[in-house]
């Protein structure tokens, strides 16, 4: 097989918004069947989960379960990183029992001057 150097144009997905075609989006503080969301409560419980459902079935798919026999091995707790503005973590995601394929090596770093939740930066691409 002959890789496509060029596979951007003969993909059937749309990367121009002047092609997509006219369309409207729902309105965030109207549920489904019209009527206004009133209050938080309502957003939280009622419309917030319509919206989900809307990008789960439009947008991104659902996400699928975890699996069974998923584990986790951290293999580097924390190195100072980014003379020492941060904390490179390391784990292994093992997908099945077998520790010998269906895995992922993450490499991550988190801040060391902040003690709440924070934007991660992950490296999933092997540039370690």
């Amino acid at each position: 097989m002959t890789p496509n150097p060029v596979w951007w144009r003969t993909s059937p997905s749309t990367t121009t918004e002047a092609r997509t075609g006219s369309y409207t989006l729902p309105d965030p503080l109207a549920f489904a069947d019209g009527s206004p969301v009133a209050d938080a409560r309502a957003w939280r419980e009622k419309r917030r989960p319509e919206l989900l459902k809307l990008i789960e079935d439009n947008e991104y798919g659902r996400v699928p379960p975890r699996p069974l026999a998923m584990t986790f091995d951290v293999f580097d707790r924390g190195t100072p990183a980014f003379n020492g503005r941060a904390l490179r973590k390391q784990v292994t995601i093992y997908f099945t029992a077998n520790r010998t394929e269906h895995y992922v090596d993450v490499l991550y770093y988190l801040p060391t001057t902040t003690t709440g939740p924070v934007p991660v930066l992950l490296n999933s691409a092997g540039r370690q």
